[in-house]
C-alpha cells in the first residue's frame, strides 16, 4: 500500500473505529491480500472503482499482534473528468451511513442486505478527487459474482426477485412510520445517470435502431408498431429523464438501486446453487418506481426463454417478499405495481440496447486476466472515463458487441414488450 493518501486513511480508520480494535490497540499495517485483490473485475464488469482486499495488522492493549476481519476498500480509478465517479461514491456513502440508519430503525434485519459499512472518506479538490469506502469483504463468507455475465438462471433469478421485495418493503414502511426521515433521506441522492445530465444525449436512439430493424425484419408484422416506437425515439432524452425523475410524487415510488444487474450482487452458494445474496454499489439509488429495477431485472438478466417460462413465477416471488416483509403493513396492489409497466417498459428496452449486447459479448470472451487486473491496478490504464469518449465512438463500439446474439436478444426484448401490451400502436 504506496499511495500516501490511501495509508492515511487507513490510519484515520484505524483511529475512528476504536470500537473495533479496541481503545489501547496500536495500528501496524494493513497485509494486502494478493490473491483477491489480482482478481479486481474492474476491466471485465466495468466497475468504476479499484478494490483492495486484505486485513488490518494491530497489537493489542496487551501487545498481542491481531488481525481484523477481511475488509475491501473501495478506490476512486485514475480517470480524467471523474466527477462522475465522485458522485457515485458520495452517493453510497450516504446510503451507507444514512439511508441504512435510518431504514434499520423499522427492522434491523435491512442491514443483512448490504454488506457492513466500516468506514469512509471524501476529498475533493481541483486536480484529483479521492475517495475510499471500506467494506466486509464478502468473499471470504463465500459471496462472489455469477461467473455468467448474461443472462441467469431461475435460481439466481428468484433470489433476486425475492431480495429485491424485501429492499421495496422498507421504503413503503417507511413512507408510513417515519416520513419526516424518509423522505429528505430518499431524494438527496447526486444525479449519477449520464440519460438524466444529459452526457449521453442523442445516444440511444442509434442504439435502439437496432433490435427494432431486426425485429420488423423478422416480422413485418411489427411494422405497424413503428410510427409509435420512432414517435419515443424521437424524445427519448426526454423520456428517460420522465421515467428517471418524474415518479417523486407517484405513491408507488420507493428507494430504487438503479442499476440491479448481476454485476452489483453478490451470492452465497451451497453446492453450487445459491442461497443468499448482498446488494452491492448503491451508487445509483434513486426515489423511483418500483418498476424500474423489476425491468431491469426481467429484461436484462433473463433471455426469451426464461421469460416464457418464469414471468409470473417471478413477479410473484417479488410480491410475496414485498407483502411477507412487514405482513402487517398494506403494500400497493400487484396489479397497481404492474401497471407501471406500461409507461416504462420502453426504458428497459433503451438500456438493453446499450448494456445486453456488451454483457452477450462479455460471456463470448475469456474476460480479464490477473496480469490484466494488476496492469490495471498499477497503471490506472482507464485514463478516459467511458461517458467521456466520443459519441460516435461509443454508438460504433456498442453496435459491434454481441453479434447475432445480441441482435437477437434486443429484437426480443422489444417484441416481448410489445406482446405484453406495453407499448401501444
Amino acid at each position: 500500500m504506496e499511495n500516501p493518501w490511501v495509508k492515511k486513511s487507513v490510519s484515520n480508520f484505524f483511529t475512528d473505529c476504536r470500537d473495533i480494535f479496541g481503545d489501547k490497540s496500536t495500528f501496524v499495517g494493513f497485509e494486502a491480500d494478493e490473491s483477491t485483490t489480482l482478481r479486481n473485475q474492474a476491466s471485465q464488469d466495468g466497475l468504476n472503482s479499484i478494490q483492495l482486499y486484505g486485513t488490518i495488522v494491530y497489537k493489542d492493549k496487551n501487545g498481542n499482534i491481531r488481525k481484523s476481519a477481511a475488509i475491501m476498500f473501495k478506490l476512486t480509478p485514475k480517470i480524467k473528468h471523474s466527477k462522475f465517479i465522485s458522485y457515485s461514491f458520495f452517493n453510497e456513502l450516504n446510503f451507507y451511513t444514512k439511508i441504512v440508519p435510518v431504514l434499520s430503525t423499522l427492522d434491523k434485519s435491512f442491514v443483512s442486505l448490504f454488506p457492513q459499512f466500516f468506514y469512509g472518506e471524501m476529498v475533493f479538490n481541483v486536480k484529483e478527487d479521492k475517495s475510499v469506502i471500506i467494506l466486509e469483504d464478502l468473499k471470504a463468507k463465500g459471496y462472489k459474482m455469477t461467473e455468467k455475465k448474461s443472462f441467469l438462471d431461475r435460481a439466481h433469478l428468484i433470489i433476486m426477485m425475492r431480495k429485491l421485495g424485501q429492499f421495496h418493503a422498507y421504503s413503503y414502511k417507511a413512507k408510513r412510520d417515519i416520513p419526516q426521515l424518509f423522505y429528505p433521506l430518499a431524494n438527496n441522492c447526486t444525479e449519477t445517470n449520464p440519460l438524466v445530465n444529459m452526457e449521453m444525449c442523442n445516444f440511444l436512439p442509434h442504439l435502439a435502431q437496432r433490435g427494432f430493424q431486426h425485429l420488423i425484419q423478422k416480422d413485418p408484422s411489427y411494422r405497424v408498431y413503428a410510427p409509435k416506437i420512432e414517435s419515443m425515439l424521437e424524445n427519448v432524452d426526454d423520456k428517460c429523464v420522465e421515467y428517471l425523475t418524474g415518479d417523486v410524487k407517484n405513491p408507488n415510488s420507493v428507494i430504487i438501486h438503479g442499476d440491479y444487474l448481476r454485476n452489483n450482487v453478490m451470492f452465497q452458494y451451497e453446492n453450487n446453487v445459491p442461497q443468499d445474496m448482498i446488494f452491492m454499489d448503491l451508487a445509483t439509488y434513486r426515489f423511483a418506481s418500483p418498476v424500474i429495477d423489476l425491468l431491469t431485472v426481467l429484461y436484462l438478466n433473463t433471455d426469451q426463454k426464461i421469460r416464457d417460462e418464469l414471468w409470473d413465477t417471478l413477479i410473484d416471488e417479488y410480491y410475496e417478499a414485498l407483502k411477507s416483509t412487514f405482513p402487517k403493513d398494506k403494500v400497493p396492489e400487484k396489479e397497481e405495481i404492474l401497471g407501471e409497466f406500461v409507461d416504462r417498459a420502453f426504458y428497459a428496452y433503451l438500456i438493453a440496447s446499450h448494456f445486453l449486447p456488451i454483457l452477450i459479448a462479455n460471456d463470448a470472451a475469456d474476460g480479464a486476466t490477473v496480469s490484466d487486473a494488476r496492469n490495471f491496478m498499477k497503471s490506472g490504464r482507464h485514463e478516459m472515463g467511458f461517458h467521456e469518449l466520443p459519441k460516435e465512438v461509443l454508438i460504433k463500439a456498442v453496435l459491434g458487441k454481441g453479434g447475432e446474439a445480441g441482435t437477437k436478444a434486443l429484437s426480443d426484448v422489444l417484441q416481448d414488450i410489445i406482446d405484453r401490451g406495453f407499448i401501444c400502436k
